[in-house]
């Protein structure tokens, strides 16, 4: 239940951050101080932020057609939540001057990967062969 709760929460959350970056992308890019002054660095933004979270969360909820998928599918969320922590801390040491947004979504990829790495390790032990990306039983 714990993996399927958290799935669902990124699924959705994804979906709405990407839906929201796609209708809005000066707005969303605002909030980090992303000026968008073209329609060109409009369109990249809304298509890349929008397009990939839409997706990310699309894929998420797929993930809840199964047990093996959704074991599976935990671990992955929890390798895109590290890979986005680790880069916003290499940015924040190689550029410094963060601002509080930037604190905040660092604290959030963190925690996001903690809940969906234990996710991974509690559903994993449900499956008596569990093995990671998705190999065939």
């Amino acid at each position: 239940m714990y993996g399927k709760v958290i799935t669902i929460i990124s699924g959705v959350a994804l979906l709405l951050l990407g839906v929201a970056f796609h209708l809005d992308p000066q707005g969303m890019g605002g909030l980090v101080d992303l000026s968008l002054p073209t329609a060109n660095a409009k369109i990249e933004i809304g298509t890349f932020y929008g397009g990939f979270e839409i997706g990310a969360g699309i894929m998420c909820l797929l993930f809840l057609r199964s047990q093996r998928a959704l074991a599976d599918g935990l671990g992955y969320q929890a390798i895109l939540y590290l890979c986005s922590w680790v880069a916003r801390l290499v940015g924040m040491v190689r550029f410094g001057d963060a601002t509080t947004i930037i604190y905040f979504l660092l604290a959030l990829e963190f925690v996001s990967f903690l809940l969906t790495y234990v996710g991974w390790k509690v559903e994993s032990k449900r499956l008596a062969n569990s093995s990671f990306f998705l190999v065939p039983p």
